[in-house]
């Protein structure tokens, strides 16, 4: 989607238009693989002759799940429109800058993301298993290498920030060039901060308690809300600049104390690990 967003709305003139052309079409593309894999792999998967009666016991399980996790990102993506409000405020040039800045950090930040949700899936195959060690040794190992991306991708924003904004708004942008580069240093120091709260995060989602992720979301709005209304004012661009690493540390309070107390439980060999409600 980022890629299409750069050849749509720098090579053509499309302008917005073209951003909400590249969210459809990557989404749809995205949609129809997923449905061609499974048909080609995974035909287990499809339903397809599928008679067997509705069980509600499974609806409810999944409903209680899934909608918690919904409204997380529900939550998170309301915090985002706060804070883009805020900038708004500051002139085109800071504008242009959060966005680009921020379409860049989506980028970045996917292969933190995916090592988390690895650890949903792999949390609760060894959760079900009984195999809680094994559970805090992937953590342990999870968290190695995701910190490991976070140093190396904090590095190429402090190196080639410039650079990556130049893709997006051409080299002749000064002003748009030194402030995206600006949110970009912020954010790339603290993604240690998000490699701990993803692998944290996904992990209790993958014991199956959902209760504490999405408090962690609450802690995102209103860090976002805290800084929109009170840092933007006084710090201009600095501060929405630094909202976004001050929401993911406010998430990762609850995350963090809510894993130690998990990882406690599994150390134990306890069979059920507090639902943290």
């Amino acid at each position: 989607m980022r890629i299409l967003d750069v050849i749509l709305v720098k090579y053509t003139p499309l302008g917005v238009r073209g951003a909400g052309l590249a969210t459809v079409i990557s989404q749809g593309t995205a949609a129809i693989l997923c449905v061609m894999s499974i048909r080609k792999k995974y035909s287990f998967l499809s339903l397809k002759g599928y008679k067997s009666q509705i069980e509600k016991e499974i609806i409810f399980g999944n409903l209680k799940l899934g909608l918690p996790v919904a409204f997380q990102s529900s939550i998170i993506a309301l915090g985002v429109i706060i804070m883009q409000f805020a900038v708004n405020n500051m002139g085109t040039a800071a504008v242009a800058a959060y966005a680009v800045a921020s379409k860049i950090e989506g980028m970045a930040v996917e292969p933190l993301r995916s090592f988390g949700m690895a650890m949903t899936t792999f949390t609760a195959q060894n959760y079900g298993a009984t195999k809680h060690k094994r559970i805090l040794k992937g953590v342990r190992q999870c968290l190695t290498i995701s910190i490991g991306m976070a140093i190396a991708l904090g590095v190429m924003m402090f190196f080639g920030g410039k650079q990556l904004t130049a893709l997006f708004v051409g080299r002749g942008q000064n002003e748009i060039l030194e402030l995206s580069h600006t949110f970009l240093i912020i954010h790339g120091f603290l993604y240690i901060l998000l490699s701990f709260l993803f692998v944290y995060r996904f992990t209790l989602q993958g014991l199956g308690k959902t209760a504490i992720p999405t408090i962690s979301g609450v802690m995102e709005l209103v860090m976002r809300v805290l800084a929109a209304f009170l840092l933007v004012p006084s710090f201009g661009f600095i501060g929405a600049s630094i909202a976004t690493p001050l929401s993911w540390f406010g998430a990762l309070i609850p995350s963090a104390i809510a894993y130690f107390i998990a990882s406690k439980q599994l150390k134990g060999g306890e069979t059920q690990i507090t639902d943290f409600r």
